[in-house]
C-alpha cells in the first residue's frame, strides 16, 4: 500500500463479510443493497486492460499543459476496473496486460489523483 501525506487513498469498499468489491465508492451494494460496508485496503497493482493517447484537451483546459497524456481501464488484483491516467510511458511502453502501480498525484491540499505508472 502506497502512502501519501500519510493517509491510506488507495481503499475499496465492500458488504461486511463478504468478497466483492465495490469501485466507485456508493451508499449500498449493487449487488446485494447493503448498506453495511466497510473499507478495504487495495494493493494498489493491476494491469492494463485498454488504453488510448489524448492529443487534445478541449473540454477540460486544467489538463491542457499534459497532452498528449495516456489514459486506461485498469484491472486492478482486487477484481475491479478503474479508469486513470498512466504516467512516465509512451505508446511504445504499453499493451494490454501491462502491469502498472498505483501513484498518486497531489493536486492541492484537498484534491490527490490515483494515476499509474509501470511496474
Amino acid at each position: 500500500m502506497r502512502l501519501c501525506h500519510g493517509l491510506t487513498l488507495c481503499r475499496l469498499s465492500r458488504p461486511r463479510g463478504k468478497h466483492v468489491q465495490i469501485f466507485f465508492p456508493r451508499p449500498c451494494c449493487p449487488k446485494c443493497a447493503s448498506e453495511e460496508l466497510e473499507w478495504v485496503e487495495s494493493s494498489g497493482d493491476g494491469e492494463v486492460f485498454s488504453y488510448s493517447t489524448v492529443r487534445r484537451s478541449v473540454k477540460f483546459p486544467e489538463f491542457s499543459d499534459d497532452v498528449p497524456y495516456l489514459v486506461g481501464h485498469i484491472d486492478l488484483e482486487e477484481g475491479i476496473r478503474m479508469f486513470s491516467m498512466i504516467v512516465e510511458a509512451t505508446e511504445a511502453d504499453i499493451q494490454m496486460g501491462t502491469p502498472v502501480e498505483v501513484v498518486f498525484d497531489h493536486v492541492t491540499d484537498e484534491i490527490t489523483l490515483p494515476k499509474f505508472s509501470l511496474k
